[in-house]
């Protein structure tokens, strides 16, 4: 079976195809695929020993791994114009949710980092940082495109306003995740 699609199909899987970052793709298949290998090798262990079944944490992963290739899969498909809507949303909700959770979040280990809603654990700070690494991105390009548009200034501000909300948690760890995008875009954008 061999599938071709044309550099002339404006269909929206026409458009995905001749636009997407297939070396991007790669390695994220790679690395599926070594989660895929570890989490087997690794977790039958850990889940006997807390008192789940044998493959609790593959089982686990399966779903959660199907679930983001599928959210990976329709978010690719979206114009950059709705992808810069929606993570400024996002980010401004995780903003919210990280508030809350400073105000209202559990502690643990003198930490506030978690809600837990109906059985789940949920850190929003893991769901503001893809939508900070969107929105910064767009505020760099946007002063590129314009030089009176005051992107690096208002990135700036971003970037120090979310640093101290992970501080206020505090979570060193996504802080410094976050200090790398950031400073990694800083620098890509000159």
């Amino acid at each position: 079976m061999n599938i071709h699609i044309a550099r002339t199909d404006t269909s929206v899987v026409g458009r995905w195809w001749w636009t997407v970052d297939r070396w991007l793709l790669a390695a994220f298949a790679l690395l599926i695929g070594f989660g895929l290998i570890l989490v087997p090798a690794a977790s039958p262990a850990v889940a006997e020993r807390l008192n789940y079944d044998t493959f609790h944490f593959v089982k686990k992963q399966a779903f959660f791994l199907t679930v983001s290739i599928i959210g990976m899969l329709v978010i690719s498909l979206f114009s950059p114009k709705t992808i810069r809507r929606m993570a400024t949303l996002a980010f401004l909700g995780s903003v919210l949710l990280v508030i809350l959770t400073i105000l209202f979040g559990s502690e643990i280990n003198g930490a506030k980092r978690w809600f837990y809603v109906g059985g789940f654990s949920i850190q929003p700070s893991e769901f503001l940082k893809p939508a900070f690494a969107v929105v910064t991105a767009w505020l760099f390009a946007g002063q590129h495109k314009d030089d009176r548009f005051p992107g690096y200034k208002i990135s700036i501000g971003v970037y120090l306003f979310t640093v101290c909300l992970l501080m206020l948690q505090p979570d060193l760890g996504m802080t410094v995740v976050t200090t790398s995008i950031w400073g990694a875009q800083f620098f890509m954008a000159g």
